[in-house]
């Protein structure tokens, strides 16, 4: 997983949506859905609900309001 994937991940497992990670991280909606897809079957999972466990527990320092 590169750090642009984790970054999206880690956003994603707070509960932000494709759009506010897209905004936040200056990029598409449509890129941060295409990095999903492609992070989901890597991490052994088919919902956005199984990324906390997924990712460990360590996505905790990322805020939805900067981190």
């Amino acid at each position: 997983m590169s750090s642009q994937e984790r970054r999206i991940a880690d956003r994603a497992a707070l509960g932000m949506t494709n759009r506010e990670i897209a905004q936040r991280l200056q990029m598409s909606h449509r890129t941060v859905g295409a990095h999903l897809y492609r992070l989901f079957p890597e991490l052994g999972i088919t919902t956005r609900a199984q990324l906390p466990g997924a990712l460990g527990g360590s996505h905790s320092g990322v805020g939805r309001d900067g981190g």
